[in-house]
């Protein structure tokens, strides 16, 4: 029995635990509630499939009290309890097999091509149903209107298929029935899953019968075990797991029935508008289709008010929403606090979701935001196109470390690199933003996101507040001692950091190098211009094995990617100036470039994905562009375009966003611009990055 691609990721998650006794819950009659997402019970099934005849509860009470160990046993996988002597098999090794994709389906005589669906004799094209064949044209059904038969040539429908005069579908192929096939049918691009076709390099499920030490080889290409150590390594729980990219994250996914965006319905008591970042708004909210005849939500109480920092001054303004009680929009993990991006600056509207989605495919980083369009609307009032996000916290589907406690009773930490820390929190190094012992300036200090430095500063003034109660007191002063001894181990740890980089010794024993890699590949690829100084998230787990610094989640791309270039203020002359700038101004990404290992890493990294990930990039690009296009009109009215001459400019209207920026009349333009700057960015990373 052959195990699919995500079968076999299924297998390394389960294998890589060892059991250290059962616990079940026991209904009122002493029968077992089985959890089927336990990993016992997983274990189970796999030990079913294997020939254990036993049931659940059985099993339990077999390995009740007793630890139960894996080991390799000749060609198989096997499982005892601590009390045994005999091994039983769980799996034969030989079915960690991943499926033979090299025949494929290949798209030179598959559903999309030259005799497909789309292609030169396709449905639309020169004897498809609109045109020559006189469905519509010669018999003149529609002839006198114009729609067929007199615009065939070079109308909707005729010579060149459905659209004619963009020659978007019908004769040069480029779209046919998903705007991807027809003309790529004959080099396989398509094929079954529109990705490889004629070298069915995916074929079935992309593996082409590699062995599941070959397919983890893929995902983690620094893994220097032999196979038979990576068989011990798995056993034992010692493997860095895969993680499943986030198709689901694609646009196609929330889209209403009309092809059209959601829409996010908000009223407010009084009609009332949320005029800074302090102070909510009491009302309620709703998500429909644009008819508003499908809900998807019914209405929800919540509060509502402004977020951001230099995006707060923009006129169209982005919203942070807290609902009364956890709620999940869209499928994702239930949470209270919810984000809507008005990407103003961004007039492309996709650089957010397009460096998102990017790092959502990344396989060595953990939870990275979702971006899911909408239209907002205010008090019944359109208010613009927006993007859905999870507010950057530690909660569960998020940042999910709030109960990961080490053995010493220290917290695990959610930190920001944040040039605003010590302005915002002045009197409070050390408490509040920490400081490392190669801090280059403002720029480089570590902000607590999580533990909250303001429940620290709350906390520490009701402590020595004489009018407080004593109840409230003992509790301030326990919040307190515990923070005090988080930000002692933390400035510890972050110094060993900081010196294990600069010095280039032992700083995988710190860092994790996987996860810094992968971060830094999306930031370069988009040109983030707030590397180094803000939105630079980074996440210490106390419930890792080894305890490490780990990249991410990415956030804040509006200016990126050409929105600030060699023709804005003298402010930004070093970025516009500078190719692989966080390379150059993020000072732990400088220090580690310095070592060519940590280069030679990043180089094989970025081949490894550039096909599957950083192509993908214009595939989505081209994909949000079709999707959007009644919302991104929609939203041009409501926002039409600023000209270079407005006054009233706000801080990065004045300094940031360039003449060439500000040059470009249309949206269409917008998108074509972001596409050749993204085009250009791709060239810069082949050249630094790519091996031959």
């Amino acid at each position: 029995m052959k195990k699919s691609l995500k079968e076999l990721l299924c297998a390394f998650s389960m294998l890589s635990i060892v059991l250290t006794g059962a616990s079940c819950e026991m209904a009122s009659q002493g029968s077992v509630i089985a959890d089927e997402d336990s990993n016992q019970f997983q274990i189970y099934k796999l030990a079913k499939q294997s020939g254990y005849e036993g049931t659940y509860e059985e099993w339990l009470e077999s390995i009740k009290g007793e630890s139960v160990e894996l080991s390799v046993q000749g060609d198989a996988i096997c499982w005892k309890s601590s009390s045994e002597t005999e091994w039983h098999k769980l799996l034969d090794i030989s079915t960690l097999m991943g499926k033979d994709g090299a025949d494929g389906k290949d798209g030179a005589d598959g559903k999309d091509g030259v005799d497909g669906k789309d292609g030169v004799d396709g449905k639309d094209g020169v004897d498809g149903k609109d045109g020559l064949d006189g469905k519509d044209g010669v018999d003149g059904k529609d002839g006198l209107d114009g729609k067929d038969g007199k615009d065939g040539a070079n109308g909707k429908d005729g010579v060149n298929g459905k659209d004619g005069v963009d020659g978007e579908d019908g004769e040069d192929g480029r779209n046919g029935v998903n705007g991807k096939d027809g003309k790529d049918g004959v080099d396989g691009k398509d094929g079954l899953d529109g990705k490889d076709g004629v070298d069915g390099k995916d074929g079935a499920d992309g593996t082409n019968g590699l062995s599941a030490y070959e397919i983890y080889l893929k995902y983690f290409p620094y893994y220097k075990g032999s196979e038979q150590q990576w068989l011990m390594d798995l056993v034992n729980g010692k493997l860095k797991m895969p993680k499943q990219v986030y198709k689901e994250k694609n646009i196609t996914n929330f889209l209403g029935s009309d092809g059209d965006v959601y829409r996010i319905n908000i009223t407010t008591e009084n009609s009332d508008f949320p005029v800074d970042k302090e102070n909510y708004v009491n009302g309620s909210l709703n998500i429909t289709e644009q008819d508003e005849g499908k809900v998807i939500n019914e209405s929800m109480d919540m509060r509502i008010k402004l977020r951001g920092n230099s995006t707060l001054d923009a006129d169209k303004k982005p919203f942070r929403i807290k609902f009364d009680s956890k709620q999940s929009l869209f499928g994702l993990e239930k949470s209270k606090d919810w984000v809507l991006l008005a990407n103003y600056y961004d007039k492309s509207n996709l650089r957010n979701y397009l460096a998102y989605l990017t790092a959502n495919k990344m396989t060595n980083l953990d939870f990275q935001p979702s971006s899911i369009f909408v239209d907002v609307y205010f008090n019944d009032e359109y208010y613009g196109l927006f993007t859905l996000c999870e507010q950057m916290e530690v909660n569960p589907g998020r940042v999910d470390v709030e109960d990961n406690v080490s053995a010493d009773g220290i917290n695990s930490f959610f930190l920001e690199i944040d040039e605003r820390a010590r302005s915002e929190f002045s009197g409070y190094e050390g408490y509040a933003y920490i400081r490392t012992t190669h801090n280059s300036g403002d720029f480089d200090d570590f902000a607590l996101k999580y533990p909250d430095a303001d429940d620290y500063i709350e906390a520490l003034e009701i402590a020595n507040d004489k009018t407080a109660s004593e109840e409230d007191k003992e509790e301030a002063n326990a919040t307190v001692t515990q923070h005090l001894k988080d930000v002692a181990w933390l400035q510890g740890f972050l110094d060993n950091v900081s010196d294990s980089i600069f010095s280039h010794e032992n700083y995988t024993d710190y860092i994790d190098v996987d996860s810094f890699v992968d971060y830094y590949i999306v930031q370069e690829m988009f040109k983030n211009v707030d590397v180094g100084s803000s939105s630079q998230f980074y996440v210490i787990d106390q419930a890792d094995e080894v305890v490490k610094l780990k990249a991410g989640p990415v956030w804040d791309f509006d200016i990126s990617a050409g929105v600030v270039d060699e023709t804005s203020s003298s402010t930004y002359t070093w970025y516009a100036n500078t190719d692989l700038f966080m390379r150059a101004r993020d000072h732990f990404t400088n220090a580690l470039f310095e070592d060519k290992a940590y280069l030679n890493l990043v180089r094989e990294r970025y081949t490894e994905i550039r096909e599957d990930v950083i192509l993908s990039i214009f595939e989505e690009l081209e994909l949000a562009k079709t999707v959007l296009e009644d919302a991104q009109q929609r939203n041009i009215e409501r926002w039409p375009l600023k000209s270079i001459d407005a006054t009233n400019k706000t801080w990065i209207e004045q300094y940031a966003i360039s003449d060439n920026y500000y040059a470009i009349s249309s949206v269409e333009e917008h998108i074509e611009y972001l596409e050749k700057t993204l085009q250009e960015r791709l060239r810069i990373m082949d050249e630094a990055y790519l091996i031959s």
